[in-house]
């Protein structure tokens, strides 16, 4: 009986071990003869070359050269190379599916999207499958098993994955892919996640660890993680943002360490440490505007963003942010409206609070080599001309900003290298400003049009719901935002230049700021006083100085002001008066000395004129020969009336009445000339004076017989040249003695050409002649530069003339 027994059972184990053998050997023929029958539903097929083949000795399924087709166009959905399931069958017991080894290598994934449709490993997923799964999940009341799911390891090596985003093509090559210790329960889920791929050819890395678990007062858990990219390309994605921008070029690297929590009560927390993003070589179209940059760098050493269960965010943390080529322009054409050599912010401390900025402080702000405003022009053959740009800063430094809702203060701004350039041509327009062209203003203004009227409407909307709580609220008055600045400077000299066109012939000026300061800025406190200093000189010898003390927030204008100017050359800004006027001022000096004071739009103070050596002239700009005292008799006598013995006038004005009305003191002027009217110049005097001086001094009558006039020989140059020979300095010399010897004279000097000395700019020529003896006359023989006065240039077209340099008393 007992032998009986065994023969049977041992016949049981060998049917058993020869059904499990059955089944390893014919499973891969199996699979290839049932699988059509399965998947022709699915509009799939399985190449012949696949294999899969049950291991039913260990619960495992080993596959090689599996392949997934779509019948419907051939094309590859997935392919596998080789794979490894094992199953531990004796988890199963426990409600527990334990994978002892999940190895999978050389796996080719093809996904694609075209509109709404969705094709994964050639399997379409239907439109409505949320929808009937959660149909399904509703008809369905049985309460499920608890299972659980436990993978010790999971690991993928090569995994390439094709993404067909409607006809956009993505890559992504996963090298290594492990999943470790991963447990999945109804309550819980944790374990360690390793990503090593490539996207887009960018190296990403990714490690993570997950711990969460679920209660009946909620989800809590948290997951820690590192991850790298190197140089993600985002032209390839630039299509996603179509809506938000035209085009978006450049390379995206970060590495990100932190930690996501979730509590009980589902507040999320994320929290960053040593974090870097790098953006390079971007191009950023945002219609009207283009930004490119060549680096920025944003990095935290810490930082916190949390978003609560009702859905509001609060963060704070340390942000730095360096940046290289940094340059904003119109994005329809090449010109820069900014640019930035180097951006350097080394911490941005802030605080969010309620969706709403709380609190923000800036130790300090640096930027190098800035530029405005850049007009880029090309020539015939479509080649870069350098233009000259707006404005151009060495650097600009900021320290301690500190901005919260109601207040922005600042403790220092400090410019270093200034250089403008103001070109205004004959439109009165600034030819070197870079504007923004219209069409994309209108575009803006319209959704901006559009936007305020979905605004209204809601607004309106609210208001007919809710009549009687919008009648009973009233609005809260705004708080005014203050902006207090504690000093603003230049560090070193910055250099103005404007060239204007509106006027015959073109006005040019350089001025350079040797001193400008602004402190105690301060909005909160309207009451107090700003200071301003600044200190101006333009060319060798004109020079200007302002002091001020200013309430700009009060109500009412109030201010101090102290404004002294020195030597000061009246020709220049003859370009400007000579149309309403109808004569130019080829000569002259202007000192002037102005105090004022406003009190509550009160205007009290004086100005003080001294004008030297003022001439007018017709308002040709070439030479003719003739006196041009003779058509302005009545204005040169109406001048000469105001001039004191030594040939000055000058002038106190007084400055009196409301800043929206003032009073200028006119009246005076007229009193002062017809008091004057009657003096006239003695001869005896101009001889006696000037005699001794015969061989380089004349005396000439003009206007008739009014009265004499000393005239200085012309000092004549060869053609072209504009330097001092042995012989001109020899000339200046004699010159130079007798005004050391009338120290009360001051003498005029103006510079001819001659037409045919320079074909594009004679009277550059005339005027290089002028300087050169001013000069001479200033650095050698030491006379004040406010006794020398450079008349406008002229041109001589007369046969006989000769480039020269005349001189006036």
């Amino acid at each position: 009986m007992y032998t009986l027994l065994n023969r049977l059972l041992a016949l049981v184990i060998v049917l058993i071990i020869a059904s499990l053998l059955l089944v390893w050997l014919l499973s891969p023929y199996l699979i290839q003869y049932y699988a059509p029958k399965v998947l022709v539903d699915y509009k799939l097929q399985l190449s012949d070359a696949s294999h899969v083949r049950l291991n039913p000795f260990k619960g495992a399924v080993s596959i090689e050269d599996f392949q997934l087709i779509n019948t419907k166009d051939k094309n590859l959905g997935i392919e596998i190379s080789e794979a490894v399931i094992d199953l531990n069958f004796w988890s199963l017991t426990q409600n527990v599916v334990s994978f002892d080894t999940l190895d999978f290598d050389n796996i080719q994934l093809n996904i694609e999207r075209n509109g709404d449709a969705i094709r994964v490993a050639a399997f379409d997923i239907p439109e409505n499958s949320n929808q009937n799964e959660q149909e399904t999940n509703t008809n369905n009341d049985a309460t499920p098993t608890a299972w659980s799911l436990n993978i010790p390891l999971l690991e993928i090596d090569a995994l390439s994955i094709e993404f067909s985003n409607n006809d956009k093509q993505h890559s992504a090559q996963l090298n290594k892919f492990n999943l470790s210790e991963l447990t999945l329960a109804s309550d819980s889920l944790r374990g360690t996640f390793h990503l090593d791929a490539l996207v887009n050819d960018a190296a990403l890395n990714l490690d993570t660890d997950f711990d969460f678990h679920s209660s009946d007062e909620g989800l809590s858990g948290q997951a820690s993680f590192s991850s790298s990219l190197a140089e993600l390309q985002t032209k390839a994605f630039a299509y996603l943002a179509q809506d938000f921008t035209s085009r978006a070029e450049g390379a995206i690297s970060y590495e990100i360490n932190g930690q996501l929590s979730l509590d009980k009560a589902q507040n999320l927390t994320l929290e960053l440490t040593n974090t870097n993003v790098v953006l390079e070589n971007v191009t950023l179209n945002i219609d009207p505007f283009i930004i490119r940059e060549s680096s920025l760098n944003i990095s935290t050493s810490e930082l916190s963003l949390g978003r609560s269960s009702e859905g509001v965010l609060n963060s704070n943390g340390i942000v730095s942010l360096e940046g290289e080529d940094l340059e904003l322009g119109p994005s329809n054409k090449k010109d820069i409206l900014i640019a930035i050599n180097a951006l350097s912010i080394p911490s941005i401390d802030y605080e969010l609070k309620d969706s709403g900025l709380s609190i923000g402080q800036i130790a300090s702000i640096t930027v190098r080599k800035l530029l405005a405003s850049k007009v880029i022009q090309t020539d015939e053959n479509e080649q870069k001309i350098d233009p000259t740009p707006l404005l151009t800063l060495n650097s600009i430094h900021v320290d301690q900003l500190y901005l919260n809702p109601n207040n922005l203060s600042i403790e220092t701004i400090e410019l270093e290298g200034l250089n403008a350039n103001v070109f205004v041509d004959a439109e009165q327009n600034v030819s070197n400003l870079v504007t923004v062209h219209q069409e994309a203003h209108e575009q803006v203004e319209k959704a901006d049009a559009e936007k305020a009227d979905v605004q209204n409407e809601i607004a309106e909307q609210e208001q007919i719901q809710e009549p009687n709580a919008q009648s009973a609220e009233q609005p809260a008055e705004q708080e005014a935002f203050g902006f207090s600045l504690s000093k603003f400077a230049l560090k070193d000299q910055g250099m103005v230049n404007f060239i204007y066109e509106g006027v015959t012939p073109s006005f040019k000026q350089s001025l350079n700021i040797d001193k400008l300061t602004l402190a105690k800025l301060d909005s909160t406190t309207p009451e107090s006083f700003a200071q301003l200093h600044a200190m101006f000189t333009a060319g060798q010898y004109t020079s200007a100085e302002i002091k001020s003390e200013l309430a700009p927030f009060k109500d009412k204008t109030n201010l101090s002001l102290e404004m002294n100017l020195k030597e000061f050359s009246l020709p220049k800004i003859s370009p400007f008066i000579r149309t309403a006027a109808g004569f130019d001022m080829s000569a002259g000096q202007l000192d002037s000395e102005t105090k004022v004071s406003v009190v509550d739009d009160e205007i009290d103070g004086t100005v003080d004129l001294h004008i030297r050596g003022l001439e007018i002239d017709n308002a040709g700009d070439v030479h003719s020969g003739s006196i041009a005292e003779q058509t302005f008799i009545p204005l040169n006598l109406a001048l000469s009336s105001l001039e004191d013995s030594n040939g000055r006038i000058e002038l106190d004005i007084p400055l009196k009445g409301n800043v929206n009305n003032p009073d200028f003191g006119l009246n005076g002027f007229i009193n002062l000339v017809a008091q004057r009217a009657a003096l006239a110049a003695s001869q005896s005097y101009l001889i006696n004076t000037f005699v001794p001086y015969a061989n380089i001094v004349t005396l000439t009558t003009i206007a008739g017989s009014y009265a004499l006039k000393p005239r200085v020989e012309p000092l004549y140059f060869d053609e072209g040249e504009v330097e001092l020979d042995e012989e001109q300095k020899a000339f200046a010399d004699k010159l130079d003695a007798l005004l050391n010897d009338k120290e009360d004279i001051h003498i005029g000097i103006c510079g001819f050409a001659l037409p045919d000395e320079d074909d594009e700019n004679p009277k550059a020529l005339a005027n290089q002649r002028a300087e050169n003896l001013k000069q001479y006359l200033v650095n050698e023989k030491k006379l004040a530069s406010s006794r020398i006065l450079i008349c406008k240039s002229k041109v001589d077209t007369r046969e006989d003339a000769k480039a020269r340099v005349e001189f006036t008393f």
